[in-house]
């Protein structure tokens, strides 16, 4: 039998990866802004902005997302219930049919 190495990682929140991301794409200035390069210009605190706009637009995306995935599931559900009553009854009927 083999033995599979296992190795552990905490789950990080999509917020947080998307964050790292954006971050990594700002300028060297902007990522870290205490090393007493100035203050950052326009054109990077507009990249800030737009990088936070870009952040909040993909958690609403995702969270539209996820609202579908729910109705959907519910949906399902909601089948299954049907079919379940449809079983239920074909079942009594036979039982009803067959008994003396």
């Amino acid at each position: 039998m083999k033995h599979l190495a296992y190795s552990h990682r905490p789950m990080t929140p999509v917020v947080a990866e998307t964050l790292r991301w954006i971050h990594g794409m700002l300028p060297g200035r902007l990522r870290r802004p205490h090393d007493g390069a100035g203050r950052p210009t326009w054109k990077g605190r507009l990249l800030v902005v737009l990088g936070w706009l870009l952040a909040l637009v993909i958690q609403a995306a995702l969270i539209l997302v996820i609202k579908e995935v729910i109705e959907l599931c519910h949906g399902v559900i909601g089948l299954y219930l049907d079919l379940a009553k449809l079983q239920l009854d074909l079942t009594s009927q036979y039982v009803s049919a067959t008994s003396p």
